[in-house]
């Protein structure tokens, strides 16, 4: 337990400091992909990704990006174990405003996932929309009156050939 509570304050703490030092300006749409080649199934290796993905707000008044309240966690990694059951958490909302626009780029993850998928959830963990996020390594959400309130979740699946072998989760929310 306490190895697990060491590498989310670790991860928090490098999503803390990225954050401080990029300032960024993104352009305002619903939700948006950066086109960018996935990585194939075949390629996948036993190494697991030492890297988290980021999430940034960006201001719509000054177009400045600030870190984003958020939980990375790794479901299972290089385990026969792969059909395990993940309940999405209970989070802290990161405050929002409308026009602003939330950022999630995971370029940085080695190896490249396989899948990615972004999880519109119900505060009981139930699943209310699911969307692939195919050949991208990055997503913009714009947001909205509509947007307010709502939890997300990305998944991040890794495949060896069409075995399952790795699944990570990040998981926000829109206060």
């Amino acid at each position: 337990m306490k190895k697990h509570i060491d590498r989310i304050l670790i991860l928090s703490s490098m999503v803390i400091l990225s954050a401080c030092s990029d300032s960024e300006k993104a352009s305002p749409n619903k939700i948006s992909t950066e086109e960018s080649t996935m990585q194939s199934s075949e390629e996948i290796s036993a190494i697991r990704p030492e890297e988290v993905p980021s999430i940034k707000l960006v201001n719509a008044k000054d177009g400045l990006s600030t870190g984003f309240d958020s939980v990375y966690e790794e479901v299972f990694w290089d385990t026969t174990e792969n059909d395990i059951t993940y309940n999405f958490p209970e989070i802290h909302s990161g405050d929002v405003e409308v026009g602003d626009n939330i950022l999630i780029d995971w370029s940085m993850l080695n190896p490249k996932p396989t899948e990615v998928s972004l999880i519109e959830v119900k505060n009981d963990s139930e699943k209310v929309n699911e969307r692939s996020i195919m050949k991208s390594t990055s997503i913009n959400i714009g947001i909205d009156e509509a947007e307010i309130g709502k939890q997300y979740a990305v998944q991040f699946s890794w495949k060896k050939r069409e075995e399952l072998i790795g699944k990570s989760m990040l998981n926000f929310k829109f206060e």
